[in-house]
């Protein structure tokens, strides 16, 4: 059930102790889909969840907060089943595998022809197991274990488990599902009711994409439309998904975005030095059009497909990421000047800005060529 936000729960959430958790250009619904994956679902499997969680959308991007308390708290129940080898810490890890070699299979024999409601059905289910399993859990046994090298233990003492949860968030298939699949259960959906803007059925919860498979129900094209505008969604204190897209609700976030007057950014080292570059902010491979070698590549994270950049930029600087994040490990492989974490570079700094990172001390700083 979708609920409209009452004045009682903007009241509520006002209170909570938000930061920023990930942002990604992704469709509404891997947002969306994310309530019920990091919350019930999550918490049926190891026993803890994220009860506060809140997003905020637009477009085509959206940011992701959660409590810094609860994310503390997460860390450390799933760093104790870690720590004891838990048996469903592997089990986890074999299930994501099973659910991306089914999520290949679909891959390749996949035609929009064979689409009908029974069958959306399934490829919903399989979206969250891949998603849960490949995705979600990887990402935060992969936290966990940071939040303990944090802490100042021994990274000999995880390497099992590194080993197995680096991989498997590595292959994850949730974006080719998203890509390949949903792309085209968007515009049959969008086909079946005759509209003419098929991305709008992106901003489906899957709740209400489960229900049109069984009783053809849909949310009206307007109210869509008007997610995708703008919208910010959350968990009720009952556990129920709420969504409000005034305006002026959307200004409870006022406090977390960054202020255009800042000129540096903070974060932790990856990997020591100091450069001064060009900025190139590279979020995914379509962004990197005007890369030039020596620049230095600024990305909420930066993942596998951006190599062909990283191997070429003078330094990192990433909003996302612990020491064990995709940009630590290959600025240490590299040997590149790296800051991560720092919550904010990607809105700080702008494309063809010019900065200072002086990643021993974790900051990245404007600099004027004058």
């Amino acid at each position: 059930m979708i609920q409209e936000a009452s004045e009682a729960e903007i009241s509520r959430i006002k209170n909570i102790d938000w930061e920023i958790y990930l942002e990604r250009k992704q469709p509404f619904f891997i947002f969306s889909s994310s309530l019920r994956l990091y919350g019930s679902m999550l918490q049926s499997l190891s026993g803890i969840s994220f009860t506060e969680q809140l997003y905020w959308f637009k477009n085509d991007s959206g940011v992701c907060y959660r409590s810094k308390k609860e994310m503390e708290a997460v860390d450390r129940h799933l760093l104790e089943l870690v720590r004891s080898k838990d048996t469903r810490v592997f089990e986890w890890a074999a299930k994501g595998n099973e659910y991306n070699a089914e999520a290949d299979h679909v891959l390749s024999s996949f035609s929009s022809s064979s689409l009908h409601p029974q069958r959306i059905a399934e490829l919903s289910e399989l979206w969250e197991m891949v998603m849960l399993y490949s995705a979600i859990i990887p990402y935060r046994i992969l936290s966990a274990i940071n939040y303990a090298l944090e802490q100042g233990e021994s990274k000999s003492d995880f390497l099992e488990i590194l080993e197995i949860y680096e991989a498997l968030r590595g292959t994850t298939k949730y974006p080719q599902l998203i890509d390949v699949v949903f792309s085209e259960v968007w515009k049959h959906i969008a086909e079946s009711v005759g509209a003419n803007d098929t991305s709008v059925y992106s901003c489906l919860f899957i709740e209400e994409l489960n229900e049109w498979t069984k009783n053809n129900a849909l949310p009206s094209e307007e109210i869509l439309v008007s997610r995708k505008k703008g919208s910010l969604f959350w968990l009720s204190a009952a556990g129920e998904n709420v969504i409000d897209t005034k305006e002026e609700t959307a200004n409870i976030l006022s406090s977390l975005h960054t202020s255009e007057e800042l000129s540096e950014v903070r974060g932790k080292c990856a990997y020591e030095g100091f450069v001064c570059g060009r900025v190139c902010i590279i979020n995914d491979i379509k962004d990197g059009e005007n890369f030039q070698e020596g620049d230095v590549v600024v990305s909420i994270n930066t993942s596998p497909s951006l190599m062909p950049f990283l191997i070429k930029c003078s330094a990192i600087v990433t909003d996302e990421g612990g020491i064990m994040c995709h940009a630590a490990i290959v600025s240490r492989e590299l040997k590149k000047p790296c800051i991560i974490g720092t919550k904010q570079a990607t809105k700080v700094f702008k494309n063809g800005d010019y900065i200072e990172v002086d990643a021993s001390s974790g900051i990245a700083q404007k600099i004027s060529l004058v």
